[in-house]
């Protein structure tokens, strides 16, 4: 079932050359979305990625440079790496609050046993802004559904990859019909 979702809150983080922070709070018209239902909806619009502020000096200046899609012209949606239309309620693993933070830690630990060292603690910067920012949220009783694009399998994703990673993490929250949706990554 497609269920309709109005935005709350917006937020956009960036931190030059390492990562990418989105914050939403979106409201369903239906307590209790599943994933399946959520990924039906327009959850994964730009919209909900961008400011209208940004997707409008974007769109100035995209024409700027070239000539409008034309209207039957086919243009492929990605989201992060993943094509749009591909990604799947499998691709997400299902996590509680204590799990969701200890994925984000043991990311920042890895990247920096590599060696990754800039990456992991911008990394870990966002880490711990998504924290404050989930503090109002009932974290500890929310379900947060994470996905890698890592772990996507290659063939749905788009041909060019420009991401150093890509996390998209769904949270709903039983008996509510507000969603949180953030995405990390570095592009």
């Amino acid at each position: 079932m497609k269920t309709s979702l109005k935005n709350i809150e917006h937020d956009y983080k960036n931190v030059e050359e390492y990562g990418f922070f989105v914050f939403n709070i979106l409201e369903s018209e239906n307590p209790n979305p599943n994933i399946s239902d959520l990924l039906k909806s327009n959850l994964l619009d730009k919209a909900y990625f961008f400011s209208k502020e940004q997707i409008e000096k974007w769109n100035q200046q995209w024409n700027e440079f070239f000539k409008p899609i034309p209207e039957n012209g086919e243009v492929i949606e990605i989201y992060g790496p993943v094509l749009k239309e591909k990604i799947s309620p499998l691709d997400f693993v299902e996590l509680n609050y204590k799990e969701y933070v200890e994925k984000i830690e043991n990311y920042i630990s890895e990247w920096t046993k590599k060696g990754w060292t800039d990456l992991a603690s911008e990394l870990k910067k966002l880490h711990y802004y998504s924290k404050d920012k989930l503090s109002s949220e009932n974290p500890e009783k929310r379900k947060f559904h994470f996905m890698d694009a890592e772990n996507v399998e290659k063939s749905r994703q788009y041909e060019i990859n420009w991401y150093e990673y890509f996390f998209t993490v769904i949270s709903t929250l039983e008996n509510s019909n507000r969603i949180i949706v953030m995405n990390f990554g570095n592009d």
